[in-house]
């Protein structure tokens, strides 16, 4: 599934903004709330590692409403990223920036996905053009963010059916893969 009336590949297009929870580590469902339950997908160290070796910034944009529920602190949260980067350092790859909405839904926030306050940050610091990024997750909500960014998107589709895409076409993916290596390996092969 494409758009490609709608980008351009350019040279200097060099930078993956991704979701964390269902790309880099396991999702649970009462959340990653301590280091000890964060479990690196089998692929995503390698995987960074390469967008790393090839000139990429990585940015991790992702909904952490576990602090705003008070089920974990931010100190917990901080644990868990500071784990999160030393072990992908330590694979060779590296995260260029983490921005969390820590805000519940209830919030009404600008940040929290499907809003795109959060790449809007992390495109203005950067200064990038959005159209020129990558949006990788694994939500219809990830999608809705990066599309309402312009960003071109990737869709990691473990159990996510075909037919809920009827319900938002506006979280309609550019691409979907089964994984994050194969969403890097796409990008880099420039799709």
């Amino acid at each position: 599934m494409t758009r490609p009336a709608r980008f351009k590949d350019h040279e200097g297009d060099r930078v993956v903004m991704m979701d964390r929870d269902g790309v880099i580590n396991y999702e649970r469902r009462d959340y990653v709330r301590r280091v000890e339950q964060f479990r690196l997908i089998h692929g995503a160290q390698r995987a960074i590692r390469l967008l790393t070796q090839h000139g990429y910034q990585v940015h991790i944009v992702s909904n952490q409403s576990a602090v705003g529920r008070g089920l974990m602190t931010q100190d917990d949260l901080n644990e868990i990223t500071g784990h999160m980067l030393m072990r992908i350092e330590k694979a060779g790859g590296h995260i260029e920036s983490v921005t969390y909405c820590t805000h519940t839904p209830d919030d009404n926030c600008d940040c929290r996905k499907p809003k795109t306050g959060m790449i809007d940050k992390v495109v203005s610091r950067y200064g990038f053009e959005p159209q020129r990024a990558w949006f990788v997750g694994d939500s219809l909500t990830d999608m809705a963010a990066g599309n309402a960014a312009g960003c071109r998107t990737i869709l990691i589709a473990r159990d996510l059916p075909p037919t809920k895409f009827a319900t938002n076409e506006h979280a309609i993916p550019d691409f979907i893969t089964t994984d994050l290596h194969t969403a890097v390996a796409s990008i880099i092969l420039r799709i």
